[in-house]
């Protein structure tokens, strides 16, 4: 079954305010359910990057981690994951591996940049 990229890309988006709303496991399922289409490109990024994040919210770093370095990996959009990789290395009082990583994303990538720049300030 193919969706329409506005709409998946509608449905990924449900999946990361679940995320943030508590909802994990109702995430999960919809990421899961989602993986299922074989997305390609900026979609698959998002997707897999909101897998990454339901185990970010329940402090489940070492997947979170695991993920996003997968992801940084792959190539695709190297610059988002590893600004979310610095987000769950602060949230684990990581100070050096945050900031070597922040160092690394280019300012032209303005979000990433500013999830970089908003990983360092939880150090303080």
């Amino acid at each position: 079954m193919d969706i329409p990229a506005a709409e998946l890309k509608t449905l990924i988006n449900i999946g990361y305010f679940a995320c943030l709303s508590g909802k994990v496991a109702k995430a999960r399922q919809l990421f899961a359910a989602l993986q299922e289409m074989e997305p390609q490109g900026a979609q698959s990024f998002a997707l897999n990057l909101g897998e990454a994040l339901s185990h970010m919210v329940v402090d489940d770093f070492t997947v979170c981690d695991e993920k996003l370095r997968a992801l940084m990996a792959s190539g695709d959009e190297e610059q988002e994951a590893c600004a979310f990789l610095a987000l769950s290395l602060a949230l684990q009082k990581k100070g050096a591996e945050v900031q070597a990583l922040v160092a690394t994303i280019k300012p032209e990538h303005a979000t990433a940049h500013a999830l970089g720049q908003s990983a360092l300030t939880l150090l303080a």
